[in-house]
């Protein structure tokens, strides 16, 4: 049983990541969404930061869901489509990527 708190407090806290952000800064980000969406910005910029935030979103709390939808809104559902795909793509490979250099050490240092 003892062999197991630590795997267990290291769970817990993987799961807060996400969730502790999004309830200290929940309003702040609606905020920044409602802006982002009146403002007149290029769509070349606005698929750029789609898809930098969702290839981040390995490594931040970043809201996939909301930038998807953001990102159908902006560009209809096929450009929002590929636009999302294309960033989660990029963060999937990250992950992949930073896995395999590094997850076998991290499995043996749990």
């Amino acid at each position: 049983m003892k062999e197991l708190v630590r795997p267990a407090l290291l769970i817990c806290l993987v799961m807060l990541v996400p969730i502790l952000p999004f309830l200290a800064f929940g309003s702040q980000v609606n905020a920044a969404v409602d802006r982002w969406r009146e403002a007149e910005y290029s769509g070349a910029v606005t698929a750029s930061v789609i898809v930098g935030l969702l290839a981040t979103d390995i490594f931040l709390p970043v809201p996939s869901s909301v930038l998807s939808t953001f990102g159908g809104w902006q560009f209809g559902a096929f450009g929002g489509t590929i636009v999302s795909w294309v960033g989660m793509s990029i963060g999937a490979t990250l992950g992949f990527a930073l896995a395999r250099r590094y997850g076998q050490r991290f499995a043996h240092w749990l």
